[in-house]
């Protein structure tokens, strides 16, 4: 966002929330000894040929696949289960949109189709439920003569879902399986699956159910040119749903306006939501059947930045298990790379108190350097691509496999050591843009319904350097050239994140709180007189118009900091505002 001056109406939303727009940009696997045995035998093993299926037939949630022709090949049971299947053939594949949302959605992709109705020659599915089961019972006895083109396949999937979009179905399945294992009493109802589909039309397909979402299912397609994920549709599970809705999915739409007649304005042929008899609104189950599975109580992160970028950092998160747990997925940036996680069950005393109490037990091994992770190693998977001539980028959900199941309400900590390339230096203008600011520290995928999590965040950088931060400054000292800055959070925050660099700080006094203190980029010069008052007093308004509509600001402290970007980002208690709301450059000329 391109801002020559920020007004606070603009900023009360800066305040209260972030939006980030994160494009990955590609990845390919690699493995490693750490990553467990599950997982090895599940990207190694073979395909083997089961049988060809004619008219055939299976539903995927609101999908319909038709199968007219084709053969089966499925990968080798683990445990039992059939987790990968790849078909070669023909096939076609409906899906009614729900509501008028969605409907809406889908002609904007299908030059005004009202229905998906695709025709494809091929797809590889992922799963955990009895989807390999419902296949098998449909072939004949004849065997599959294309081996290798399945094969093939399956490989060339795996390897352009990680170098275009860093996806890793095998790492989201393994999750799954680890439960299925272990043979849990109470196993997960609703299950991951996620489908590649060829379509003769558009192209790849992906058709993705993850239980964990709050709409659960997508289909969608990646358009490589623009380098962006196309959502067609996005709904709740129809198992969310009562029975007769169920059936009536693939009944087609309540209402025929070709029979019925057409009830909107417009077009004959162009029918909206109440020619088709849907609801304007997205549906809405009464009863969600997601339910929270863990909670993550408090983060802390050793963060040791060097003067060209270059970062190494421990982690310590602290679980309170709400559901049993086999595994764990954690949000990392593609650009951090994890090198160890341990495990550790006992949990020190009076873990909410972030000011005297560490997760990251021990001293570091230097000032410049994080503190080493102590506990019990952990397998986990995190897909990497080498990508030779450039940066080489990591799949950002890190797996972690658990040593056990963890009972409900059980408490554990999880350590993470990462290191990359976390911090961009512009020459030009003799500054630092940290390149994910979200993701720039480990957190759990679905964190909804939860409060945040407590921080302490500490920074270790060369001593001409600063960072600020949110929450409350409690600890910065220097030792032999290295500045350490410890940051804390009381209140759980859904995150935060920091800027580095060369600062005139500067406090602004207020008649209430919170408290506003400026961190301003001592390499800018001449910049027209006023314009940082004029930022201050925007500030200060959109406090005011915050405080009307939701009541007190909930932080004590607001740090404001000049970033070399066009754009702005807050978190709880920290604005990350272009160096373009503190005025533009004035050279004196008329």
């Amino acid at each position: 966002m391109r801002i020559a001056t920020v007004r606070h109406s603009s900023l009360v939303w800066l305040l209260g929330g972030l939006a980030v727009v994160t494009t990955f940009l590609g990845a390919s696997e690699t493995q490693d000894s750490s990553e467990p045995p599950l997982y090895e035998q599940l990207i190694s093993g073979d395909l083997v040929p089961v049988g060809q299926i004619r008219n055939g037939r299976i539903t995927i949630d609101r999908f319909d696949f038709e199968l007219i022709d084709g053969e089966l090949y499925t990968l080798s049971p683990i445990n039992d289960q059939i987790a990968i299947v790849v078909f070669l053939g023909e096939g076609v594949v409906r899906s009614y949109p729900p509501d008028g949302v969605e409907h809406q959605q889908l002609e904007k992709f299908l030059d005004g189709e009202d229905v998906l109705e695709e025709t494809f020659k091929r797809f590889v599915f992922w799963f955990s439920d009895d989807t390999g089961i419902q296949l098998r019972e449909q072939v004949d006895d004849i065997t599959p003569e294309n081996l290798d083109r399945a094969k093939d396949l399956l490989r060339d999937r795996r390897k352009n879902l990680l170098e275009q979009q860093l996806i890793n179905p095998d790492s989201r399945l393994l999750v799954d399986l680890v439960s299925l294992q272990r043979m849990q009493e109470t196993r997960p109802i609703r299950r991951f699956f996620h489908a590649q589909i060829d379509s003769r039309n558009n192209g790849w397909l992906t058709i993705n159910v993850e239980p964990l979402e709050r709409e659960e299912v997508q289909i969608i397609r990646f358009d490589r040119r623009r380098n962006t994920q196309d959502v067609w549709m996005g709904f709740h599970a129809l198992s969310d749903f009562e029975g007769a809705m169920r059936s009536a999915a693939f009944e087609g739409f309540p209402r025929n306006p070709q029979v019925e007649g057409k009830l909107s304005h417009g077009e004959d042929d162009d029918w909206n939501a109440l020619d088709l008899g849907l609801s304007p609104r997205p549906l809405q189950p009464q009863q969600e059947g997601w339910t929270r599975k863990v909670r993550v109580l408090r983060t802390d992160v050793d963060l040791a930045l060097e003067g060209n970028g270059d970062a190494k950092a421990s982690a310590a998160l602290l679980f309170e298990a709400h559901q049993p747990l086999d595994a764990i997925r954690l949000r990392l940036s593609p650009v951090l790379k994890v090198t160890d996680i341990r495990w550790q069950s006992s949990v020190p005393a009076n873990p909410d108190n972030v000011h005297d109490t560490s997760l990251l037990a021990g001293t570091p091994p230097s000032p410049d350097a994080p503190v080493e992770l102590t506990g019990d190693a952990l397998h986990f998977v995190q897909a990497t691509h080498d990508r030779r001539m450039a940066e080489d980028l990591h799949e950002p959900s890190v797996t972690i496999v658990l040593p056990r199941t963890v009972a409900p309400t059980e408490t554990f900590i999880i350590r993470l050591a990462y290191e990359g390339e976390l911090i961009d230096y512009r020459r030009d203008g003799r500054t630092y843009v940290l390149k994910d600011a979200v993701n720039w520290m480990p957190s759990h995928l679905h964190t909804r319904g939860t409060s945040g999590t407590r921080l302490r965040l500490t920074y270790r950088v060369p001593e001409r350097f600063r960072v600020a931060s949110g929450g409350s400054l409690v600890d910065e000292q220097t030792i032999d050239g290295t500045r350490i800055m410890r940051w804390v959070s009381e209140n759980p925050v859904a995150g935060m994140s920091f800027n580095l660099g060369r600062f005139n700080i500067s406090a602004v006094e207020r008649d209430a709180p919170p408290n506003i203190t400026v961190y301003a980029d001592q390499t800018h010069r001449g910049f027209s007189r006023g314009n940082r008052q004029k930022t201050l007093d925007d500030l200060a308004g959109a406090i005011q118009t915050y405080t009307d509509y939701f009541g007190p600001y909930p932080f004590e402290s607001l740090l404001v900091t000049e970033t070399p970007t066009y754009n702005g980002l807050a978190f709880p208690g920290l604005v990350l505002l272009s160096f373009q709301a503190f005025g533009n450059l004035h050279t004196g000329e008329a």
